[in-house]
């Protein structure tokens, strides 16, 4: 997704033949793609989600977003996480594990 989101196409949906007969994607107004194409709606942010879910119950989602940067405005602070969150035995307290962003693009330490 993260291909997705820079080069602006979705892929198609994997191994996918045809729906089940008694899912009804036409009234749940759900569509499955089939072919690459472009976003819905290539003028707003394009935001994603992904999912895996483990044999052993280990489930993660992520939300992926594009950033489009925005005119200084001299107020808060650059240094601001925008998202992320560890959990793990390498991640030290209060930090983001080396994973968190900041708006600008460093690292958090």
């Amino acid at each position: 997704m993260v291909l997705s989101v820079r080069h602006r196409e979705l892929p198609p949906s994997l191994h996918f033949d045809r729906p089940h007969p008694r899912i009804p994607l036409d009234e749940l107004n759900v569509t499955v793609r089939r072919h690459a194409g472009a976003w819905p709606r290539p003028d707003a942010p394009l935001v994603a989600g992904v999912s895996s879910f483990g044999m052993g119950g280990t489930n993660c989602h992520v939300v992926l977003s594009d950033w489009r940067p925005e005119p200084a405005t001299g107020v808060g602070d650059a240094r601001e996480p925008v998202a992320g969150s560890s959990t793990g035995a390498e991640a030290a307290p209060g930090t983001g594990g080396g994973w968190l962003r900041t708006g600008a693009g460093d690292a958090l330490p």
